[in-house]
């Protein structure tokens, strides 16, 4: 009987490390301090000694925040860098952009949260609004690039309504 509850028990801790996230947040329209809290809360899930977020800026002077992950950890995460691209509005960053990338074998997850939610356009693009605006809506895009080592992105922005 005592073998049984550590056999479950061991069971228990050890599964998170060969399952895989379902899908990543959107991030679209949070501020810079809620992406940095989940992008840590991913951490979180499989310590990674060398986690950080690393701070950016764009050619026009925005804030990009990039987090990535180990080659050996990407089946779990589904991808190996998030970026996150900010607009300063009102006096705050807001998440305008979001990009994920990994190899194509990992992308699947975020395909299929894709297709399940969002309303397709066309090839490696779909929509859906945001919230309860009429004035945007958030675009999804993906991109594969075949090579040795093939691999995806998938971007999340907002648009306007037409």
């Amino acid at each position: 009987m005592k073998n049984s509850i550590v056999i479950l028990l061991l069971l228990i801790c050890i599964s998170p490390c060969f399952s895989q996230i379902d899908h990543l947040q959107i991030l679209l329209g949070k501020t810079e301090s809620q992406v940095r809290h989940y992008l840590d809360s991913l951490n979180s899930l499989k310590k990674n000694p060398y986690y950080k977020i690393e701070k950016d800026i764009s050619q026009d002077g925005n804030l990009i925040l990039k987090s990535g992950f180990s080659i050996s950890d990407e089946q779990f995460y589904t991808c190996t860098s998030i970026w996150t691209f900010f607009n300063r509005i009102q006096g705050t960053e807001i998440c305008v952009n979001q990009r994920f990338l990994g190899g194509v074998e990992y992308a699947q997850s975020n395909l299929s949260f894709i297709k399940d939610n969002f309303e397709f356009v066309s090839e490696g693009r779909w929509q859906k609004p945001f919230g309860n605006s009429k004035k945007n809506k958030i675009v999804a895009t993906f991109k594969r690039n075949d090579g040795e080592f093939p691999t995806y992105v998938i971007d999340y922005f907002f648009e306007p309504v037409e």
